[in-house]
């Protein structure tokens, strides 16, 4: 089946298809957000590009969610389930950027339990001996963080590592210079922010 034309570019087309499917309110009213708006926010990396299945696993986990917890409800997709649906994408989405570039993993699990944003030195103070071990040990096997190992002037330290996490879009920085995590990473990963989605238990 392929899509009209209007249906890929025309914005008023999609977000009536989404509120046909979901709650158009991510729970108590407009203050959470507007699904059709919140679920690319939230599926987004640090530079706006979002993988279809991200988009594929949110909903298919929303649709299950709502059928088992919300049978009731008069949509097929309630709001609780898209939540749960963005955390499915979040965990497959580390699995994914982790097969590629294996040296990400335990860097960022190194940040469990932490809060974002975090400043350069709360990042880096996460980073063991034993993590920065691992680190360099899986780099090994594929590609490795670039200016980390290649920098001339910063090779081997803690900014290069964090700016190749820059560039991978697995990080951000603030306007106050301090590192974000976007939710399609950070969920997954077990990392909090205040009034994000939570991440599971």
């Amino acid at each position: 089946y392929v899509l009209p034309p209007q249906f890929l570019h025309d914005d008023e087309i999609q977000r009536a298809i989404v509120e046909a499917l979901a709650d158009r309110a991510m729970g108590g009213g407009s203050r959470r957000g507007y699904t059709y708006s919140w679920v690319p926010l939230h599926l987004a990396d640090a530079k706006g590009r979002i993988s279809p299945r991200s988009y594929l696993l949110a909903f298919k986990k929303a649709a299950e969610h709502t059928a088992e917890h919300r049978p009731d409800h008069s949509l097929a997709l309630h709001y609780t389930g898209i939540q749960q649906g963005v955390v499915k994408a979040s965990q497959v989405r580390v699995d994914e950027i982790s097969e590629d570039y294996p040296w990400i993993r335990p860097l960022l699990q190194a940040a469990r339990g932490a809060v974002v944003p975090m400043t350069t030195a709360e990042v880096s103070e996460r980073w063991s001996a034993d993590c920065l071990r691992q680190m360099k040990e899986d780099a090994g096997t594929k590609l490795p963080p670039r200016r980390y190992t290649n920098d001339p002037f910063r090779k081997g330290s803690a900014d290069a590592l964090i700016d190749d996490l820059v560039e991978l879009a697995v990080l951000y920085r603030t306007k106050d210079g301090r590192l974000n995590m976007p939710d399609i990473f950070r969920v997954g990963l077990g990392i909090r922010r205040r009034g994000g989605v939570r991440p599971p238990r």
